[in-house]
């Protein structure tokens, strides 16, 4: 054989071996799309899609998308109308189902328990569609994409008819289309017919997958009813109730919130406040952090350990931002401990272990003293000093998750619908709602308010730097022992700086040096006058280590160039299943 002949026994053996590959492609061969406008606005819509089953992606048949939600101007939903009135293949009945998807429907057909075998097959798809034509100052509007963009498949052939209500002459109607992938203005289409009422188009090539048809038809204004703006108005109510029951839903639960902030809400009207030398009878630091919060917060632990440290049964200990904390006490059986500071004691030193050190590794040791020492607090203060009122706030939760639910099934179970960008601002102020709620439906009791009176009066005492001020029941000097008497209760009051530097001045005033001071219960690389700045990051750190525990259709003009394919309503797509 010569080289010749061996040559093109090789390139006819490719040729046949891809037009065999090709004539075995699962492809669209002829899509043929017939619009009918309807006076009422509406459309009758009758596609003919002939295709080639392989046995790849069609095994049962095919699906159909299209689109019927959009946003429209000020981010509202604008749904137009989609309902199936005939499903066929090759001319006879055929099972098909309609489930939502995306921001419309999709529609399958064929049996799920019956399998095609490879070959053609045509399929009819019946539907009607409404709010799809633009009505503008001049002219009605059919933008409208009749070949989508979504097909997964080529298109070989493709006609697009459009049939106008009677009394349009050719010569007022005007016609032309784009065609390609989303966005694209190719011209590869004809215009085969144009007469009185009725445009025929088709495709002067084939369409690759994802690439579409989107024609343009226009005619002078009168033929075609325009909806009412009732009618408009309903169905953008339609198209956004979800939203509507969401935002009647925000103002149902404000209601509630305000009504029961005032019925049960209101703290009693304070009393005169004056400056007070001791802390509240019988209130240790770490409850009086939780009295005024009204709730435990990990301050209330950091007042605790403070507490401790001076009264001598641990030492704080700094280095290098890192904080440890020491035993100094062979047992916790002393009579002058609480029940909860034996507990939280024996928790961070069981055993003989003598050194706590404050880092992630034990997150679940100050986890567990927290919840001790929030117990215990609750268990002494809540319903005696301030009421939390939690069932209230439980209801409203329970209202939100309703409302939630009912914004749900009102966007039709669908997901993509339902976390748009409204509901999910609604969502975000009902949640922001919730936590303010939290916060203010907490009332203290008439004795809780005597109480948060004394606090303040007492908290006065400690930051004021001038002693004359505060009369002459004032404690003349602060003493290393009034020093570390109130510091606990300082810490739990944020107002340790001051009251450090309170001390400080005095010991300055009565000439001592500031550095004579050394407490047993602090030790590290900063001066003990730099407490408050310890007490903050000391309070981080255990919360730390706690813690590491498109546009709508008829919004816009596709006539005179202005169009694009993909730009007009309809669309979709489809393929194989």
């Amino acid at each position: 054989m010569s080289i010749f002949a061996r040559s093109f026994f090789v390139i006819a053996i490719g040729l046949l071996l891809s037009f065999s590959a090709t004539a075995q492609q699962e492809r669209i061969t002829n899509y043929d799309v017939d619009i009918l406008v309807r006076k009422d606005s509406s459309l009758i819509v009758t596609e003919q899609i002939t295709v080639f089953a392989g046995g790849q992606d069609i095994k049962r048949g095919i699906y159909r998308d299209f689109p019927t939600d959009y946003k429209g101007p000020r981010g509202l939903n604008y749904r137009v109308g989609f309902d199936v009135l005939e499903v066929l293949k090759n001319g006879k009945q055929e099972p098909y189902h309609v489930t939502p998807h995306a921001n419309g429907k999709r529609v399958y057909i064929g049996d799920k328990n019956v399998f095609l075998a490879s070959g053609i097959y045509q399929y009819t798809l019946r539907f009607k569609t409404n709010f799809q034509l633009g009505f503008f100052e001049d002219h009605d509007e059919l933008y409208f994409n009749a070949i989508g963009h979504g097909w997964v498949f080529p298109v070989e052939q493709v006609s697009v008819s459009v049939e106008l209500p009677d009394g349009i002459t050719a010569d007022k109607i005007k016609a032309e289309g784009y065609t390609g992938p989303q966005g694209a203005k190719g011209q590869d289409y004809r215009v085969d017919s144009l007469s009185d009422s009725a445009v025929k188009f088709s495709l002067t090539r084939s369409l690759n997958p994802y690439q579409g048809f989107t024609i343009v038809v226009t005619w002078p204004k009168g033929f075609v009813e325009e909806p009412s703006q009732l009618t408009r108005l309903l169905s953008m109510l339609w198209a956004n109730l979800d939203n509507g029951v969401g935002i009647v839903g925000l103002l149902a639960l404000v209601f509630f919130y305000a009504t029961s902030w005032s019925r049960v809400g209101k703290d009693p009207d304070p009393g005169t406040i004056i400056p007070r030398f001791e802390a509240p009878t019988n209130v240790t630091p770490f409850g009086i952090r939780y009295i005024q919060d009204m709730g435990y917060s990990n301050r209330c632990f950091t007042a605790l350990l403070y507490d401790l440290a001076v009264r001598g049964f641990l030492r704080l200990e700094e280095s290098g931002g890192s904080f440890t904390l020491h035993r100094l006490k062979d047992d916790f059986s002393d009579e002058s401990l609480l029940e909860v500071e034996r507990k939280v004691l024996l928790k961070l030193f069981p055993g003989s272990q003598a050194i706590r050190k404050i880092d992630k590794k034990d997150w679940s040791v100050f986890k567990k003293c927290g919840e001790e020492v929030g117990k215990s607090l609750k268990a002494k203060h809540l319903e005696k000093t301030f009421l939390s009122n939690d069932s209230y706030f439980w209801a409203g939760i329970v209202f939100t998750v309703c409302v939630c639910g009912l914004m749900f099934g009102a966007s039709g179970f669908n997901p993509d619908e339902f976390f748009d960008p409204v509901n999910l601002s609604l969502g975000g102020v009902m949640v922001l709602a919730a936590g303010i709620f939290k916060f203010l439906i907490k009332a203290p009791t008439k004795l809780g308010r005597k109480v948060m009176d004394e606090i303040a009066g007492y908290k006065m005492y400690l930051k004021t730097a001038e002693r004359d001020r505060l009369g002459n029941l004032a404690p003349a000097e602060i003493t290393p022992e009034l020093y570390e008497k109130h510091l606990p209760y300082a810490v739990a009051l944020g107002v340790d700086q001051d009251w450090t530097k309170n001390f400080e001045k005095d010991l300055n005033r009565r000439g001592q040096d500031p550095n004579s001071y050394n407490p047993r219960w602090y030790n590290g690389g900063r001066r003990w006058n730099d407490q408050s700045l310890f007490g903050n990051t000391l309070g981080d750190s255990i919360a730390s280590s706690i813690a590491a525990s498109s546009s709508p259709p008829g919004s816009s003009s596709g006539s005179g160039g202005g169009g694009s394919s993909g730009g007009g309503g309809g669309g979709g797509g489809g393929g194989g299943w």
